[in-house]
């Protein structure tokens, strides 16, 4: 129970600071530039996103591509896993999950969350489309898939790069050695899919739609209360993911977090590179500082 709740804590902590922190940016500069002679004044309370057809369709396309590859050499047993080492070499919060027995339910659960964080993301894009016109809606399908695409291809980047075993080959090759079987006897493990478990492609994919929905109901919204509302939403949407994937039995924490952590940023610079504005709302210079010396300095709007 501590486990779970160690797990829970720190994805709910990180979502919630970045929750926070797309709450300012996304706000900051709400109010955009002078509207142009003749031309009606920008809506108050919302920013507007462009998109690039050519340069947002290369990296959907180019990660996209990238990503289904790696599915694709990976579903092939083309590389050899990374044999599990002893229990006692994992850090103390992972290595006390290696018993756990798995839980089936816990791994639906997070199924279900990845699926219903994709759900939303879609009634999002139909619900700007009718709510701000079809433009609106077709920028947002792109921010959207950016964020997916390049998500799914860095967690596969990432889990072909370490090979890191899954919980589940530590309990076998402990359940082994209890049995009375010779270490230099073990059999190899043969899956790939057993070692792919850094870091959570559940955990990154709730995690970077969440926060792209989030980012953009705090844009799109004259009140913050919808912002705030989604990013609970999605923190809990995505907290019970990780929780998931560890309970199932098929990550350690480390792997939830990290899984967090990527799609967070992910999910937050993606629309924020979509945004109209060529001034971004902070920014930090190194200059000197009275007559001897040199400071930090950190500007924006708060």
């Amino acid at each position: 129970m501590r486990r779970l709740v160690s797990v829970s804590a720190a994805a709910g902590v990180l979502f919630a600071s970045g929750a926070l922190t797309l709450g300012g940016a996304a706000r900051a500069q709400e109010l955009g530039p002078p509207p142009e002679p003749g031309t009606a004044p920008t809506e108050p309370g919302k920013l507007r996103f462009v998109a690039d057809p050519i340069t947002d369709g290369a990296i959907i396309s180019i990660s996209f591509g990238f990503a289904a590859l790696l599915d694709t050499i990976i579903g092939a047993e083309e590389l050899r896993p990374q044999q599990p080492g002893p229990t006692s070499n994992l850090i103390g919060i992972d290595r006390g999950v290696v018993d756990d027995e798995p839980s089936p339910g816990w791994r639906r659960i997070s199924n279900i969350g990845v699926g219903a964080a994709g759900v939303y993301a879609a009634a999002d894009i139909v619900f700007t489309t009718f709510d701000e016109g079809s433009e609106a809606g077709l920028v947002d399908l792109i921010i959207y898939s950016e964020s997916a695409t390049i998500t799914w291809a860095v967690t596969n980047l990432a889990k072909i790069a370490v090979r890191r075993p899954r919980p589940f080959a530590y309990r076998a090759r402990d359940e082994l050695l209890a049995q009375g079987v010779a270490e230099q006897d073990l059999p190899e493990i043969t899956d790939t899919n057993a070692a792919l478990s850094f870091f959570s492609g559940h955990s990154s994919m709730a995690a970077a739609l969440s926060t792209t929905a989030t980012y953009l109901a705090f844009a799109r919204s004259h009140d913050p209360t919808r912002g705030f509302v989604t990013a609970g939403i999605g923190g809990l949407v995505t907290t019970a993911v990780c929780v998931g994937r560890v309970k199932g039995g098929v990550h350690f924490p480390t792997d939830v977090v990290a899984g967090a952590m990527a799609g967070i940023g992910i999910g937050a610079l993606v629309p924020h590179f979509h945004r109209e504005e060529e001034s971004k709302p902070v920014w930090v210079g190194v200059g000197p500082q009275g007559e001897d010396g040199v400071g930090l300095s950190v500007n924006g709007v708060f």
